[in-house]
């Protein structure tokens, strides 16, 4: 998949966006129903999807498929970059500078969960 950022990326570029954002989502659901004690009915269903947020002079656009070929996929980014022109533009908006990334030199935030590999082996998956 990550063929297909590089590709949107690449067609963003091409229809006059320099700055953009682009996120991929693999979603996976499971449904089991039952009925009298007993499963009834089993589901899966697999979608991907494509958030693109594009940055032009100080305008921000946010643009959602699951259309992935490569015509439409061209079309449906170059009527984005079209939209985001139209849009009113803020001075905030933009892209955050790379100078002000995190570098791993701060402190432990404790953000992560040490129990969350445990936590999914014990679901139903």
């Amino acid at each position: 998949m990550k063929e297909l950022l590089y590709k949107a990326q690449e067609m963003i570029r091409e229809s006059g966006c320099a700055d953009s954002r682009l996120m991929l989502f693999h979603n996976i659901e499971n449904n089991i129903c039952f009925m009298n004690g007993k499963v009834d009915k089993q589901q899966r269903s697999d979608s991907f999807s494509l958030a693109v947020t594009l940055y032009i002079d100080g305008r921000e656009g946010f643009f959602y498929t699951n259309v992935f070929d490569d015509s439409s996929l061209r079309s449906f980014l170059r009527q984005s970059v079209m939209i985001t022109r139209m849009l009113a533009p803020d001075p905030a908006r933009g892209l955050i500078d790379p100078a002000s990334y995190y570098k791993g030199d701060g402190p432990d935030l404790h953000n992560y969960d040490p129990d969350f590999k445990q936590t999914l082996s014990n679901s139903i998956y």
